[in-house]
């Protein structure tokens, strides 16, 4: 992969809205869809305090891209926040952080089950500020699978604080 042509936009924070129980940033981002070529595109990532272990990533680029219309991907928010370090992932979905000299940290996702096994390039730190916003919206370690067991455990023994 050549990605010395590939920057998917500034560093700059992810344009994100909130709710209560959700948080959604776009991000501008870089794809291709079977072919050699990367078209930007805009990312939306959405996070739900309903679904903690998710992030719903949705991309929009067009004809010019190779995308018809949006095309939705709910991923693990522990596989994204993992990739943002080391390559993470051994299925079909991939995540790992790209770094190319002189330029921002990139973030490569790569989503092998879906048709024409797509390439996602995201500016890391957009990323990570994203991710690092659904960890606050969370109560202590509820959003990693950890947390999720440790509360379904205090919820079938009610009273015992151990």
């Amino acid at each position: 992969m050549d990605a010395d042509d590939i920057t998917p936009g500034s560093g700059d924070a992810p344009d994100t809205r909130d709710a209560p129980d959700e948080l959604v940033g776009v991000i501008a981002a870089m794809a291709r869809w079977g072919d050699d070529l990367f078209h930007p595109v805009e990312v939306e990532l959405r996070f739900r305090l309903t679904d903690p272990l998710a992030v719903t990533v949705t991309a929009w680029g067009g004809a010019e891209a190779g995308v018809p219309g949006s095309v939705l991907w709910p991923l693990s928010r522990d596989l994204l926040l993992d990739g943002l370090e080391r390559a993470a992932g051994d299925g079909d979905v991939r995540v790992a952080p790209y770094r190319v000299p002189g330029r921002d940290q990139l973030v490569i996702v790569d989503l092998r089950s879906a048709p024409g096994e797509p390439q996602l390039v995201l500016t890391h730190d957009a990323l990570a500020q994203f991710l690092v916003r659904t960890e606050r919206m969370l109560p202590e370690r509820e959003g990693r699978l950890e947390g999720l067991i440790d509360r379904a455990l205090r919820d079938l023994a009610p009273g015992d604080d151990t």
